[in-house]
């Protein structure tokens, strides 16, 4: 069992640098593999050229143990049908923010459905112990979203992968603070840009990209590594 996380965009704003093949759109999801596991984050707007970007990266959906869905916005989502018609029987985690009509559409897509709709931190455990989400957060009129945290490092240590950071940071690291100490952010961060709470907080790690507005504001900070996110690009986090 690989207990090192990996995670490869294949959904994201930003193009690959060399490879024109990768199509980049507005949007966000990520596949990560950890603890023997293969979750499929967010599904991006185009399915099919997200389909197509797995095909060019040598990646296959068909064996997808679980999707995990951030919010309910259509550039995380949009992919859904597409990745549903390759994936063999996913279970799928949503947030506490979706209609119950899409829900019911997937169902129909897979052959058993295991449809699981988070409300509040849990581990996933029908994943591992070392995977929970921080549940469905909504601060004020900001649309509910959820994060995955993977838990590594002999389970000292924590990876925060976000869609879009609607409610902000402090109410995520809270509602992980129980599980994990969050060392590495992955994902969208929007409208973020308080740098004094990020410099107290235990990250150290940055991989933003998406919806993120005050990137330039977390570059040079002393005790934080700051990295952009772009379609095909391979994360491995060993330490």
């Amino acid at each position: 069992m690989d207990s090192i996380p990996k995670i490869t965009i294949l959904y994201e704003n930003n193009p690959h640098p060399k490879n024109s093949v990768l199509e980049n759109g507005h949007g966000f999801a990520a596949l990560i593999k950890f603890e023997g596991k293969t979750i499929l984050f967010d599904a991006g707007w185009n399915g099919s050229a997200l389909l197509r970007n797995c095909e060019t990266l040598g990646i296959s959906l068909k064996s997808l143990d679980a999707i995990f869905l951030s919010h309910a916005h259509w550039d995380h989502i949009g992919g859904m049908p597409q990745v549903l018609e390759v994936a063999d029987n996913p279970i799928i985690y949503y947030p506490d923010v979706f209609s119950k009509v899409q829900p019911k559409e997937w169902a129909k897509m897979v052959l058993n459905p295991n449809i699981h709709r988070l409300t509040s931190f849990e581990t996933l455990d029908d994943l591992s112990s070392n995977i929970a989400t921080t549940g469905c957060i909504a601060v004020h009129d900001h649309l509910g979203e959820q994060a995955i945290l993977l838990r590594y490092n002999d389970a000292k240590d924590g990876i925060f992968i976000v869609g879009c950071l609607h409610p902000g940071l402090k109410p995520f690291l809270e509602a992980a603070a129980s599980f994990c100490n969050v060392t590495h952010v992955i994902g969208g961060i929007h409208g973020f840009n308080d740098v004094g709470f990020l410099n107290n907080s235990s990250i150290r790690h940055l991989h933003v990209g998406h919806c993120t507005q005050y990137s330039k504001l977390f570059e040079n900070l002393p005790n934080i590594t700051l990295s952009q996110l772009y379609v095909g690009k391979k994360i491995i986090i060993d330490k």
